[in-house]
């Protein structure tokens, strides 16, 4: 584990978003979103829940499948997925959670998503430890916690002096190198949480049409 201040963290952010493409929370009219940043001059330091989940990053609404050339009468057609690597700092612990599952049908499972995927293979998440749990949280319910670091890449523990950073896995521990806060000693600390992916099962699609038209959706509707 290593100690950070914020002035240290902010350092640090500052020149991953130099190298990368960073998200970070930012307060937007009176809302909490993820945004790209420059620095970490406008971050939303100290929030409970943004007003949209980092999912987002991962399911844009639009998306480029490919590219159509014509050169006289013949047609090219060129797939394209996801360039670029991206940082989300302070991402919640119910939102990497959700990102496993996410991993366990888009991922695990045949067709795999290739864009789903490329992004998930590109992106570092930073977490955020919760000091509290919101009006609207229900994370302990599902089996969650706020200081749950599963999904994470780096987990950040709000403490007296700052932060507390914990190497969850092996991205996390490529983005911690190099820099001096870090003395070049960065481990990662196995987390018996991490491996909570391989828990989640996702039913076979045969058992779904079935569930299509159960009353459970007329009641969310209403």
């Amino acid at each position: 584990m290593n100690h950070l201040t914020r002035q240290e963290l902010a350092v640090w952010l500052d020149k991953l978003a130099q190298e990368q493409t960073l998200v970070a929370p930012l307060d937007i009219a009176g809302n909490i979103l993820y945004r790209p940043v420059k620095d970490t001059h406008e971050v939303a330091w100290d929030f409970v829940r943004s007003f949209m989940s980092i999912k987002e990053y991962f399911f844009p609404p639009t998306e480029r499948l490919m590219l159509i050339e014509k050169l006289g009468d013949q047609v090219t057609l060129t797939e394209t997925l996801p360039e670029g690597e991206t940082v989300i700092f302070g991402a919640r612990p119910c939102d990497a959670r959700g990102l496993l599952t996410m991993d366990a049908l888009f991922i695990d499972n045949e067709p795999t998503d290739p864009y789903y995927a490329r992004r998930r293979q590109n992106t570092t998440l930073i977490g955020l430890a919760c000091q509290s749990l919101g009006p609207s949280c229900f994370c302990t319910s599902v089996g969650g916690a706020p200081d749950d670091p599963a999904g994470m890449d780096i987990m950040l523990t709000p403490s007296s002096e700052g932060y507390v950073a914990e190497i969850i896995s092996e991205k996390g521990e490529k983005i911690s190198q190099n820099f001096p806060i870090f003395d070049g000693s960065s481990k990662i600390r196995p987390h018996p949480t991490h491996e909570r992916k391989r828990e989640l099962k996702i039913p076979p699609k045969e058992v779904w049409p079935a569930k299509f038209n159960d009353d459970f959706w007329a009641e969310m509707a209403e």
